[in-house]
């Protein structure tokens, strides 16, 4: 065991913070601090600069924030710890051993690290000052003494271990000339430090070091626990891991203490591994299985069992299987359920898409599923194909309908039919004038006779109709005056007969008047005064 020096820098009504002096030094000017049990790395490790071969290693070092200051340490400080690189953490366990020169800041410490070059002015007209002043950070930037470059800081920060850098770099390595009104940087937190200037603040004040331990380095076997003996010595006391539940024995082993370590002893009917830290049953399931093929083996400690699989019942040995659809009632009505061995299942019909318990309708329409020249109509679980007018289907495709050739065209018989895509096309023959889109073909030299009597078709029936029309009028309108004039005398009415013959006789239409005569004026004689009776049903 190492014998130390006096101690020099136990604080009084604290506990001892670690330090180099503390270590073992020879006439080689070299301070032998390994197995110290240091949890943390001295502040004081500076001091021994007199001694130019200081060695750290082979201590329970803490990674966390509290070492951010020694990983920030001017390179020229550092060179002096001769076994930098034997330096390793002891906690916490996810970096147990690694080097704490190939520490990275953000995987010990949460704390953000701040640029000056984000929150920072440059420098402005004479000034020789970066202005950072009241920025509101939580921590100076770790990089402004990178270039030995000037910095105005003044404001509040947090006064934690990650501050332990800047002090020392103000008191310890007289970096003040580089920072103007530093009397001016003070604490916003703890309350202990609230508004108190960080340079009257020393490391230990914002970030205690824990006190040198021994047992920390885990110097005893995983058998036994670390009893400090002084001061600077320890001792291995046995565990029992049987009564403290350490051991690491199979579930169905005992766990047997000796000293030291513990032994495990599988019950009987298991075999041993590991010297009992795996015990096996004996697996009935891995050879032929003898359960239903419908079930499942499930071994268990000394023996196993039969399940019978979902959609089976049964004891294991025998499975049988649940047809399910007859009393499945989960089912769409637009599906079916079939059953299968096992679970039933229950599946859409076709035209219909789903789960089986929900299923929707396929818009069969949505793709090309009628030939080209139809109509795709969606019905539910189907669909149908209507070909275009002047198209039938033939087949699976609409081929179009030659109408000219299964006559079933309106052309005039004096026209040629000229069949087209989805229709027909009628041409008058030559020497016809076409009416109606060749439906109706007249020879040229019969148009304007077939004018002239499309004209006297129209306008005789018109004259007619007016005629009648006005006849009905005067006649009832001298029958209502005869009921309003009550007659006096027989003279009275026989006038009014005779009035009405007159009115009778100036109206006989004649049809054979429409005959053309030769009148001294060439005109036609549509109507005449006749005393005749006309029958009309003779036309």
């Amino acid at each position: 065991m190492t014998s130390c020096s006096t101690l020099q820098y136990l604080i009084k009504g604290k506990a001892k913070i670690p330090s180099v002096f503390d270590c073992r030094n020879d006439q080689e000017k070299k301070l032998n601090c390994t197995n110290h049990g240091f949890q943390n790395v001295p502040y004081d490790y500076y001091k021994g600069w007199g001694y130019y071969n200081i060695y750290l290693s082979e201590n329970p070092y803490i990674c966390d924030c509290s070492i951010v200051w020694f990983l920030r340490e001017p390179a020229d400080v550092r060179k002096n710890v001769k076994d930098l690189d034997e330096m390793r953490c002891a906690y916490p366990d996810k970096l147990n051993m690694k080097k704490i020169a190939e520490l990275k800041e953000e995987e010990i410490c949460d704390a953000e690290r701040v640029s000056f070059k984000k929150f920072c002015n440059p420098p402005a007209g004479k000034s020789r000052y970066w202005n950072c002043d009241n920025r509101g950070l939580d921590y100076i930037p770790y990089d402004i003494f990178v270039r030995k470059q000037g910095f105005s800081l003044i404001g509040q920060y947090l006064c934690d271990c990650n501050m332990v850098w800047f002090v020392r770099y103000l008191l310890r390595y007289f970096r003040k000339r580089l920072i103007p009104n530093f009397d001016r940087i003070t604490c916003k937190a703890p309350d202990t430090f609230l508004n108190v200037a960080v340079v009257t603040l020393n490391e230990n004040d914002i970030c205690p070091q824990k006190e040198p331990d021994l047992c920390k380095a885990r110097p005893c076997p995983k058998t036994s626990t670390c009893e400090l003996a002084g001061k600077m010595a320890y001792r291995c006391v046995d565990i029992d891991e049987c009564a403290t539940k350490q051991d690491e024995c199979h579930k169905d082993a005992k766990c047997i203490n000796t000293k030291p370590g513990y032994k495990c002893q599988c019950k009987p009917d298991f075999t041993e591994y590991d010297n009992g830290r795996q015990c096996r049953d004996v697996n009935e399931c891995t050879d032929k299985s003898p359960c239903s093929q419908n079930a499942k083996c499930v071994n268990i400690p000394g023996s196993y069992k039969c399940v019978c699989l979902t959609g089976f019942v049964g004891d294991g040995k025998e499975c049988k299987d649940i047809d399910e659809c007859k009393t499945k009632k989960d089912c769409s009505i637009y599906a079916e359920c079939k059953n299968t061995p096992g679970p039933d299942k229950c599946v859409c019909k076709k035209g219909y898409h789903g789960n089986g318990k929900v299923c929707r309708d396929i818009d069969e329409c949505d793709g090309k599923v009628c030939p080209a020249q139809a109509n795709c109509q969606n019905t539910l679980g189907s669909y149908s194909c209507e070909c275009f007018p002047g198209y039938h289907l033939k087949h699976g495709q609409c081929l179009d309908v030659d109408e000219c050739k299964t006559n079933t065209h309106t052309c005039d018989k004096n026209a040629l039919c000229m069949n087209q895509w989805g229709g027909y096309k009628c041409r008058c023959n030559d020497g016809y004038e076409e009416h109606n889109s060749g439906r109706i073909c007249s020879k040229k030299d019969e148009a304007s006779r077939s004018n002239s009597l499309l004209i006297i078709v129209i306008v005789v029936p018109v004259c007619l109709l007016v005629i009648v029309v006005a006849g009905l009028g005067l006649y009832f309108h001298r029958k209502n005056r005869k009921k309003q004039n009550e007659p006096n005398n027989k003279n009275n009415a026989d006038a009014l007969l005779k009035n009405e013959e007159v009115t009778q006789h100036v109206f006989k239409f004649n049809p054979h008047a429409n005959r053309k005569t030769n009148t001294p004026e060439g005109t036609y004689a549509l109507f005449e005064s006749s005393d005749e009776e006309i029958d009309y049903d003779d036309y």
